[in-house]
């Protein structure tokens, strides 16, 4: 009798926890590019990183896959400094040419005191599916951007300034 095999366990890369929750800043805009509106919707600042979240939605522009897009995501400040992403989750839904995925993403390290400006830019969106002669992902489909955003940090309360 034959064992069957356990397919290969991934380890991911450890991310510092994100611990005290310290505010949330709405972001509530939206930007659209190739027929895909990306809204950015909130930041989480913590202690020790922060998380953005976004919603990437189409109506008719293009055909639903069911998988996630992969945002190319980086992130920086009026600094220059530039900040590690890691993708956090996503979740969506969709049906022919109408569908939303909503992710949200992981960055480090904790915003300085001194950062006035978060910039978010979105270059492109990927997507992939498992392809099972190959054994690997392969892409499907992309949609170029970029899909751009400035979140004002320098007031307590929430604030958001215009897209780049």
């Amino acid at each position: 009798m034959e064992r069957q095999r356990r397919p290969a366990l991934v380890v991911l890369p450890r991310q510092p926890r994100l611990d005290q929750l310290v505010r949330v800043m709405p972001i509530a805009q939206t930007q659209e590019a190739s027929g895909v509106a990306v809204l950015a919707l909130a930041l989480e600042v913590y202690t020790t990183g922060f998380v953005v979240t976004f919603q990437a939605q189409s109506h008719g522009a293009m055909p639903f896959i069911d998988e996630p897009p992969r945002l190319t995501l980086s992130v920086t400040d009026d600094r220059e400094r530039e900040y590690r992403v890691a993708l956090g989750g996503a979740a969506g839904e969709g049906a022919r040419n109408d569908w939303q995925w909503r992710h949200t993403y992981r960055c480090f390290p904790a915003l300085p005191s001194d950062a006035a400006e978060l910039r978010l830019i979105i270059a492109a969106m990927r997507w992939e599916v498992a392809d099972q002669k190959r054994q690997e992902y392969v892409p499907v489909r992309s949609v170029e951007g970029p899909w751009a955003f400035a979140v004002l940090l320098s007031s307590t309360k929430a604030s958001t300034s215009s897209a780049l």
